[in-house]
């Protein structure tokens, strides 16, 4: 019975978060950075076919109030499993982009097929989430300054007046892009969702990607859940 409460919950949080990814589309045509589209060329560093390995680390709870220390989060059944990601698709390599279409044509596709590492299926929605989130972490080469260009330290308004104002951010380093997107309710102030990754510069896969979800009341009863992908490096 327990196990099936916690699916259940595990499910209203991830397929909540749709309004994280229309807020994040919405974003792009907010953003103070390049609005003008501009033909851009770049290169995968990746091919269709080829797999990686991520584990998947779950933390966080579900509360009573404040002080207590909380029972296991939601999907903590998958807590330490390897997560096996097959590329699957690659947008073109020469677009006209801005905000926007970076997003939608570059970001936001499913790249990624995702089992668990001995090849056996993950459930839905689960499965499901987890090549997207792995998706928007996968980042062309040659676009490192374009991406931090239009997002740097940008924030922006949701379509939602119920939500209140948004922020993207990257900064960018000589091996790493680091990107984070936080959406927070407005009416409660403890109702909202994170992603964030750190991508290498000479592969455009993730070092790491994380994302959470968390709702609290005013009491402190509520529940926070943290999926993070780290990837193993072969060899």
């Amino acid at each position: 019975m327990e196990n099936r409460v916690l699916v259940s919950i595990a499910i209203i949080i991830l397929l909540a978060s749709s309004f994280f990814v229309i807020g994040a589309i919405y974003m792009s045509n907010q953003s103070t950075g390049i609005t003008d589209p501009i033909i851009h060329e770049f290169e995968w560093a990746v091919e269709v076919g080829d797999t990686f390995d991520f584990e998947l680390i779950v933390t966080g709870g579900l509360y009573e109030d404040w002080g207590d220390e909380g029972s296991p989060p939601p999907l903590s059944e998958f807590n330490e499993t390897i997560i096996h990601a097959e590329v699957i698709y690659l947008p073109a390599n020469t677009t006209s982009l801005d905000n926007a279409t970076i997003l939608s044509e570059i970001i936001m596709p499913i790249k990624f097929r995702c089992t668990f590492g001995n090849t056996s299926t993950i459930p839905e929605p689960v499965n499901s989430r987890l090549a997207e989130l792995l998706s928007w972490s996968l980042v062309p080469l040659d676009c490192w300054e374009f991406l931090n260009a239009c997002f740097y330290e940008n924030k922006f308004l949701s379509p939602y007046s119920y939500l209140n104002q948004k922020i993207c951010k990257t900064s960018l380093d000589d091996s790493s892009l680091n990107l984070t997107l936080s959406v927070q309710k407005d009416w409660l102030h403890a109702i909202g969702e994170w992603w964030k990754c750190s991508v290498d510069r000479t592969t455009g896969l993730p070092y790491w990607m994380a994302y959470s979800m968390y709702s609290f009341s005013c009491i402190g009863s509520g529940s926070r859940s943290i999926l993070t992908l780290n990837r193993i490096e072969c060899g």
